[in-house]
C-alpha cells in the first residue's frame, strides 16, 4: 500500500520552463517556432507508437483490449485546429476499442478550449471516451473546462473507479486527480474485486512511484512531461516539470506494475519540440490473468 502521507499536492511555484520563457522577449520565441517549424519540423511530425504490453489483469477482465492515448493539447494559445483535426483522424483510423484523454487540454486560458472539444467529438471508439485533468486544467480554470468536456458527452474522470464493460470482460479503470494541485486518492484501487487489477490514469507520471506500490495497480498511463520536449546532446531536457522528472517517456516497470507515457501532441512555454516528436499512441494490453 502507499504511505499514508503523500507529497501532494504540491507547493504553487513557478517552474523553470515559466521562468525560462519570462526571460524571453515575446517576438524571440515567436522566431524561435517560426524557424523550428521550417528548419527542424519537429512540433508537427507526429509519431504513432504501438506498445503492446501482457498484464494480468484479473481472469474476468479481458483477453485483449486496444487504447488509444491522447495527452498534453496545450490548445491555448496557438489554437492548432488543423493538427488537432489531424490527430483525431489518425487515432480514429487506428481503430483502439476506448480512448483516454489524460490531460492538460489547457494551457492558461480555457476561453478557446470550446473550438478543441469540436475536434475531440469526432473521436470515434466503440466503448467511450474518458478523460483526465492535467496540472495546466487546473492553472486554466478546471470547471469551465470540465463543463465544456462534459456538455459535448467527454466523461471527466476526478479521483473515480468504474469498470468498462467490453464485449469479453470488463476493465477497471482507477482515474486519479491532478497530482500538481490536487492529491489522487489511491482508496480507489480498493475497490477492486479480489482478483481483479486496474488501470490507473494519472496526468503526472512519477505519481508511479506511489502507485505501483499498491497491489492492485497493473498498470498507469501518464501523460505531462511531452517526451521532454527539448532533448539537448549530452543534457537532457531542461523543461521536465515537476513530478515528471523520474519517468519521461515510453514503458517503464516497477514492483511488477507498468507505466507508459505519452509524449502528448502540444507544447508548453516556449513552443519548440526538439527530439520529443508529438506522439499518438496505440496501446495492445493482453490479460495475462485469462486462461481461456
Amino acid at each position: 500500500m502507499p504511505p499514508d502521507t503523500l507529497p501532494y499536492p504540491l507547493p504553487v511555484i513557478t517552474g523553470f520552463g515559466a521562468r525560462l520563457t519570462k526571460l524571453i522577449p515575446m517576438a524571440w520565441q515567436d522566431l524561435a517556432r517560426h524557424l523550428s517549424d521550417r528548419f527542424i519540423g519537429e512540433r508537427h511530425r507526429l509519431e504513432i507508437t504501438h506498445p503492446v504490453l501482457t498484464i494480468d489483469l484479473g481472469p474476468d477482465a479481458p483477453k485483449e483490449v486496444r487504447i488509444g492515448l491522447l495527452a498534453d493539447f496545450h490548445f491555448d494559445p496557438l489554437c492548432e485546429d488543423e493538427f488537432v483535426a489531424r490527430c483525431v483522424a489518425t487515432l480514429n483510423d487506428l481503430h483502439p476499442d476506448v480512448i483516454f484523454l489524460l490531460g492538460d487540454f489547457a494551457s492558461h486560458d480555457p476561453s478557446p478550449i470550446s473550438a478543441l472539444i469540436q475536434q475531440l467529438e469526432a473521436l470515434r471508439p466503440p466503448h467511450g471516451i474518458y478523460a483526465i485533468l492535467g496540472n495546466h486544467d487546473y492553472i486554466a480554470g478546471e470547471e469551465e473546462i470540465v463543463r465544456t468536456l462534459d456538455s459535448a458527452g467527454l466523461r471527466v474522470l476526478r479521483n473515480e473507479f468504474l469498470r468498462l464493460s467490453l464485449p469479453d470482460g470488463e476493465l477497471a479503470i482507477a482515474a486519479m486527480d491532478s497530482a500538481t494541485y490536487r492529491c489522487p486518492d489511491f482508496s480507489r484501487l480498493d475497490q477492486c474485486g479480489p482478483n481483479e487489477r486496474a488501470i490507473v490514469l494519472c496526468h503526472e507520471p512519477d505519481v508511479f512511484v506511489h502507485a505501483s506500490l499498491h497491489p492492485k495497480t497493473a498498470l498507469q498511463l501518464s501523460g505531462h512531461t511531452h517526451g521532454g520536449q527539448v532533448i539537448l546532446p549530452g543534457i537532457g531536457s531542461p523543461l521536465l516539470p515537476r513530478l515528471g522528472k523520474l519517468f519521461v517517456n515510453g514503458h517503464h516497470r516497477r514492483n511488477d506494475t507498468d507505466l507508459y507515457v505519452n509524449r502528448g501532441i502540444g507544447t508548453g512555454h516556449l513552443h519548440v519540440r526538439f527530439g520529443a516528436t508529438p506522439e499518438i499512441t496505440l496501446m495492445t494490453v493482453r490479460n495475462s490473468g485469462r486462461v481461456d
